[in-house]
């Protein structure tokens, strides 16, 4: 919290207009999660929501907050006990990193946190990031916060670095002004998409035979695929 942005320009808005919360939790040995929900890694294996944002109303909705583009976002980022230190890290905007305290966040927006406890905030010259760690909640809860602009519509992926994390789960996708599809995505990316799709049917379809084959054993991971 002491790390300053650069150049001395780069100072959050005062206020926001939208607050997310995100909860994360060691949910077991193999699962974590961002938002309370695992962000299952067999959802790589479908559409890319920037492609038909609509799939997105088919998800848990806790995996994937939406606000409009414009929107200053404060991110509230709840530890619960069990959580080590995360190494998050937000792609595309970074973020300023405003606020940090112990236990539970128990208002309503920052607005009213700030106004209980102040010195838990800093709104000059905030570190900039878009990685940072968390800190340390194994023995008891813990929360931060950052503040971020969505000025471009977008699907954000926020995650731990922690690679058998996020592989767990510790992920969400921040749909920012993804009401419908943006216009200017190239088409070799749609056709590489189409492609993708063409070629994970056919081995689905490979997959299948050979569990008609084999009397179902192996048929655990299409069963998986298909439910995604």
């Amino acid at each position: 919290m002491t790390l300053k942005a650069f150049p001395s320009t780069l100072v959050p808005p005062k206020t926001a207009n939208k607050t997310i919360f995100l909860e994360l939790y060691r949910l077991n040995s193999m699962e974590w999660s961002m938002n309370t929900n695992p962000f299952a890694p067999f959802l790589e294996l479908t559409e890319p929501l920037m492609f038909s944002p609509s799939n997105a109303q088919q998800l848990n909705q806790s995996l994937v907050p939406s606000y409009p583009v414009g929107s200053v976002v404060d991110a509230v980022i709840q530890l619960n006990p069990g959580n080590p230190k995360h190494p998050l890290h937000k792609h595309g905007r970074k973020a300023w990193i405003i606020g940090q305290g112990p236990g539970l966040f128990n208002w309503t927006d920052v607005a009213s946190a700030m106004k209980a406890h102040p010195e838990y905030f800093n709104l000059v010259r905030p570190p900039y990031r878009d990685g940072f760690h968390t800190p340390d909640s194994v023995p008891s809860a813990n929360w931060m916060v950052i503040r971020y602009i969505a000025d471009a519509q977008s699907v954000t992926f926020f995650h731990c670095h922690i690679n058998i994390h996020t592989v767990g789960g510790m992920a969400v996708a921040l749909m920012e002004g993804m009401t419908t599809a943006p216009t200017n995505i190239p088409q070799y990316y749609i056709q590489w998409d189409q492609a993708a799709a063409k070629v994970q049917g056919t081995r689905k379809a490979k997959r299948e035979v050979q569990d008609d084959v084999a009397a179902g054993v192996g048929s655990y991971m299409p069963a998986i695929v298909e439910r995604v």
